[in-house]
């Protein structure tokens, strides 16, 4: 199958399942990609191979893993839903995501905070108050 009709395949599925627009734009343009760098490949290689060495592919080009996993779901939906081909284990080099780093003020800096008195709110006149109907400036 060649790229233009493997694509039209895939567009043709997203449609019939009501996938969004974005979805359809998005997995049509990793099929894309990966028919691209699937040319430079041996052809004898199995789907599965192809995959792992696209993703290990997009792992090396620092990509972030929410775009990898994007590019591997687009690709795993238009195996399995489009071709209709099961793929099995695909043990490729995957993207790691950021560490996540807690931003707390520390325990010193928490009671400082709350040790502070407590000033009342007091409603602020201008512009805003001024337009309000009924209501009567000083």
């Amino acid at each position: 199958m060649n790229q233009e009709a493997a694509i039209q395949r895939l567009i043709d599925v997203v449609r019939l399942q009501h996938f969004s627009l974005s979805t359809e734009r998005s997995y049509a343009s990793w099929l894309r990609r990966f028919c691209l760098y699937v040319q430079k490949l041996p052809a004898a290689w199995s789907s599965e191979k192809k995959m792992e060495a696209f993703l290990s592919a997009l792992a090396k080009d620092d990509v972030s893993a929410s775009t990898q996993n994007q590019a591997f779901n687009a690709l795993l939906f238009f195996y399995q839903d489009c071709l209709g081909q099961k793929l099995e284990d695909i043990n490729s080099l995957r993207a790691k995501r950021g560490a996540f780093i807690r931003r707390a003020p520390s325990p010193a800096r928490a009671r400082a905070f709350s040790a502070r008195p407590q000033v009342a709110h007091t409603p602020r006149r201008g512009a805003a108050a001024a337009v309000l109907p009924g209501h009567n400036s000083f």
